[in-house]
């Protein structure tokens, strides 16, 4: 009797498993395992959730329980839970899931480091800064801006008014001249 061209042969169901294994631990979808599979096999994504169902699961039960703990282990050291306190006896206290407390003490010690280096990193660019701003006020000042030469220019600005404030009161300047300077 032939073989059918299209039977699966143990490695492919091996290599099945692996891949949707992989994709539970990684929090993805079975869906996406089905579809990398059926494109490293060439077959459908359809074929290879079939065969992931009828024949192949029921092999890899404990696998799969020990795929999801792994992915839940994982999700709790990314985002650890806050810890809890259980009444012993009245006015005790007592930790529950000392590994939990702990893990997450590391994880809140290796964040604080990290934000304690940024820190460091943002009062250093604040220290730049403040340097630049002094560097360019002491531009300003050489420049004439706030300095002596300032008072100068607001001297010859009020002799320019009292010139415009003769001229208008002798009648030189028009009204036409005074309301195009306002406007």
């Amino acid at each position: 009797m032939n073989e059918r061209k299209d039977c699966w042969k143990p490695q492919e169901d091996s290599l099945l498993a692996e891949v949707i294994l992989e994709h539970i631990r990684s929090g993805s979808t079975q869906l996406a395992a089905f579809e990398e599979v059926g494109e490293r096999l060439a077959r459908t994504a359809a074929a290879c959730g079939f065969r992931w169902n009828a024949v192949v699961r029921h092999s890899y039960l404990a696998a799969i329980k020990q795929a999801k703990l792994d992915r839940k282990a994982m999700k709790q050291a990314k985002h650890p839970r806050p810890i809890r306190l259980a009444r012993t006896q009245p006015g005790g206290w007592s930790l529950e899931r000392a590994d939990t407390v702990i893990e997450q003490i590391r994880a809140y010690l290796i964040r604080s480091d990290e934000l304690v280096r940024q820190l460091k990193e943002m009062e250093d660019e604040l220290d730049a800064k403040n340097r630049r701003i002094h560097e360019l006020e002491e531009q300003l000042m050489l420049a004439g801006t706030g300095g002596p030469a300032d008072s100068t220019l607001t001297e010859d600005f009020k002799k320019m008014l009292k010139l415009l404030e003769r001229a208008r009161l002798s009648g030189l300047l028009t009204d036409n001249f005074e309301q195009s300077q306002i406007s």
